[in-house]
């Protein structure tokens, strides 16, 4: 099995500078060509939809030019309603009907788009204006679905499209396809709506102009209505069918990628707030990205290729390679296995044998010195630990002290300031007690180092006070225990006590980073540059001078337990004050 791992280990070697290169550039290549592609077909299709957008505009921009013949001759509306309302023409009306047709003849002739128009006022007789017939009943007219428009449709509404059917010959079961476009007439001053006019655009005509854009086979480009329903299409493809049109276009992006029949399709979308009309191009991905595909296929091809070739050369060249190898795994298997492997070294035929015997011997050396060496700092490490605790526990002075509180209650029957020295003593003690719990909450730390600062106050009658800053949310990190307290009392004892008047102590406890900082500050006496010097030098001994247990105490077991980085640091100025410092990791 090792030898497997050898021979896989190998080709991976002879592989990678091979492939490796392949692997770079083919992928560069793929990508660079699919950024061009998307950049490209977005550009493209941004364009087409700009380009169609105007032209269907424009298109139905022919209601405004019409509303616009009509809205600038007063004249021919008041004239047109007069004729639309009154029960009987006579010669003169008829010729009048025959001039106004002519404003919406013109366009009609002119434009093979328009199927036809209709101009409409309210009236009694049911009569329209139309290209197609001139002045004639809506009873006896083919398509006048479009007038509940005028009726139904919200006031607040001047413009609007409509996607309909017209049937002018009963036999004629398919009909003929239009887009309609309303334009209101309202009443002069007045948002009363008075007449409407009617404006059929040719669907099939707009479908041709649409096939006949230069757009990949599969392309497919579509106007939809406000309501999101189809009014006009290049062509009509499958996926059509599958295609959420709601989904896409309720979607804030213009670029849109979306799954049908686990085939993607790629969809770019324009609004026209003119009319509220959409326009989307909708293009299958595979036929976008040919090329980056053939060239995936390609850069496969070709590291199969190499990957067959690598495997056959390492094959040819290991074989002899991993049959001497075997032996040194073999002999590395015995060394494990506690096998005295002496008797398997041989005379060197060649200088690969030679190597092999003199990595097998340093091998074997090393790994019997390195567990040697594990050994004796894991026991090291432990004596000291258990060592030290045994200088800071002394278990009977606890039991001594309940006593002592008990005969201090009974003289007063009460509380008292000795129970309470007694009570934040018997908590330091037995805060030190738990030899079997190395680490504590820094929340427990603080609370133990509390009570010791409570007795202190009250053996130097309030000579200082304390300042605690720290952040809630440290407090549940571990740290050894009396951790804190060896430090305060060496600022006590070598730099307040020695001080004239009142002093400050400020312990400071915040996260640095992916480490927890302790800065304990004081403003007593100082230390003198020498003595500094002298003290800094003991901290960085690897044995420092038994029989502390103070700062050296303390230096020594947060270095056993957090590493070097964890050791104290002093800084002092003589008759200004003295800062120490340490950090332990954030758990």
């Amino acid at each position: 099995m090792k030898s497997s791992r050898l021979f896989i280990k190998n080709v991976i070697v002879f592989l990678i500078p091979v492939l490796l290169p392949v692997i770079v550039l083919g992928s560069v290549s793929i990508l660079i060509t699919k950024q061009y592609v998307y950049e490209n077909i977005k550009h493209n299709n941004n364009n087409i939809l700009k380009q169609e957008k105007g032209n269907i505009e424009l298109i139905f921009n022919e209601i405004d030019s019409l509303y616009i013949n009509f809205s600038t001759n007063p004249e021919i509306i008041v004239e047109l309603k007069k004729i639309l309302r009154k029960p009987l023409l006579n010669r003169e009306e008829y010729q009048m009907v025959q001039t106004i047709r002519k404003f919406i003849d013109a366009p009609a002739n002119a434009k093979p788009y328009i199927n036809s128009i209709y101009v409409f006022f309210e009236n009694d007789h049911g009569r329209i204006l139309t290209t197609t017939e001139g002045l004639i009943s809506n009873y006896d007219y083919y398509d006048m679905e479009w007038k509940k428009q005028f009726y139904e449709m919200d006031n607040s509404k001047n413009t609007w499209l409509e996607n309909r059917t017209i049937k002018p010959y009963s036999f004629d079961k398919k009909g003929k396809r239009v887009v309609t476009v309303y334009r209101t007439i309202n009443a002069y001053g007045s948002k009363k709506r008075e007449g409407m006019i009617v404006l059929n655009i040719d669907t099939d005509y707009i479908d041709n102009l649409l096939n006949k854009l230069d757009v990949i086979p599969e392309q497919c480009i579509l106007v939809t209505d406000e309501n999101n329903n189809i009014i006009f299409k290049n062509k009509d493809l499958p996926y059509l069918k599958s295609m959420k049109i709601d989904q896409i276009i309720n979607s804030n992006d213009e670029y849109i990628i979306q799954d049908i029949e686990n085939e993607k399709y790629i969809i770019s979308k324009l609004k026209s707030n003119q009319y509220g009309c959409n326009f989307l191009s909708i293009v299958p991905e595979k036929k976008l990205y040919k090329i980056p595909n053939l060239l995936t296929k390609i850069v496969t091809y070709i590291l199969v290729f190499l990957i067959i070739i690598g495997i056959t050369f390492t094959y040819y060249f290991m074989r002899k390679r991993i049959k001497r190898l075997r032996n040194i795994v073999r002999l590395l298997d015995y060394a494990e296995q506690g096998v005295n492997i002496s008797g398997f070294f041989q005379d060197p035929k060649d200088e690969y044998g030679y190597i092999t015997n003199k990595i097998i011997e340093t091998n074997l050396l090393q790994r019997y010195f390195k567990v040697q060496l594990s050994e004796r700092k894991y026991k090291q490490k432990t004596l000291e630990l258990l060592a030290m605790n045994s200088q800071i526990n002394p278990h009977f002075l606890y039991n001594t002290l309940e006593t002592i509180y008990w005969k201090a209650f009974e003289f007063t029957k009460k509380p008292n300031k000795i129970t309470d020295m007694i009570e934040d003593l018997s908590d330091i003690l037995k805060y030190s007690l738990h030899a079997e719990k190395e680490q504590v909450t820094i929340k427990e730390e603080i609370e133990n180092t509390k009570s010791y600062i409570k007795l202190q106050k009250v053996r130097y009658l309030d000579k200082f006070q304390v300042i605690w800053e720290y952040d809630e949310e440290i407090l549940e990190n571990k740290i050894i225990r009396l951790a804190l307290q060896p430090i305060i009392e060496n600022s006590i004892y070598h730099g307040i006590k020695e001080k004239e008047g009142n002093s400050e102590i400020r312990i400071r406890i915040h996260r640095e980073g992916e480490y927890i900082k302790f800065q304990i500050m004081d403003n007593g006496l100082g230390i003198k540059k020498n003595r500094l010097i002298e003290i800094r030098e003991k901290l960085e001994m690897e044995d420092p001078p038994k029989g502390h247990i103070g700062i050296l105490n303390t230096n020594k077991r947060l270095s056993l337990m957090y590493g070097i980085e964890s050791k104290l640091y002093i800084d002092s100025e003589y008759q200004e004050g003295t800062t120490v410092h340490f950090s332990v990791p954030k758990e």
